[in-house]
């Protein structure tokens, strides 16, 4: 609980009342008080990390977490914009993930696992075919294939995603 109080202070001290308070509701201090520590910003209206400043909207409630995986791709040399309402999670080679603001947190998480964690660095994919099944924003099909994987089948079995991901 201490604990807890700390990283309440210090979120009210960096980020105000606001920010503290929503912080301590949705139990997310601990990455909003390292994004506010390291230069972030959040405001009623925007998120703010180096030169990438984006909409408050998507980052309401639990997804208040978020902010912590936009720092960790901003720190990794992604980039995240709006336009025209979608969002473009990009990397200076020229990869890109689109997601609505429903989304965002959700693919910037992925993103973060795929290309920053290198989560499936263990999987032998050189000459392969790969099936991803649940391939969502495509991630993983991308990741795969720069891995040299010979063929990536992705199929999306939720249609609601599905429905998204055709948007996009």
């Amino acid at each position: 609980m201490l604990r807890r109080l700390g990283r309440f202070a210090g979120i009210w001290r960096l980020g105000g009342a606001r920010v503290a308070a929503a912080a301590w509701r949705c139990r997310c201090q601990k990455p909003v008080l390292e994004f506010l520590s390291a230069g972030g910003r959040i405001s009623s209206s925007a998120v703010a990390y180096g030169d990438t400043v984006v909409p408050r909207s998507p980052f309401t409630g639990r997804e208040l977490a978020g902010v912590g995986y936009l720092r960790r791709l901003v720190d990794s040399g992604w980039h995240v914009s709006n336009e025209d309402g979608m969002f473009l999670i990009s990397q200076p080679d020229g990869v890109r993930f689109a997601a609505d603001g429903a989304g965002l947190v959700d693919a910037m998480l992925m993103v973060m696992e795929r290309f920053v964690d290198d989560e499936y660095s263990w999987i032998e994919t050189a000459g392969q075919v790969v099936i991803d099944v649940g391939a969502s924003i495509g991630d993983s099909v991308v990741y795969f294939a720069r891995k040299g994987a010979a063929f990536v089948y992705g199929f999306e079995p939720v249609t609601r995603t599905l429905r998204r991901r055709r948007r996009t």
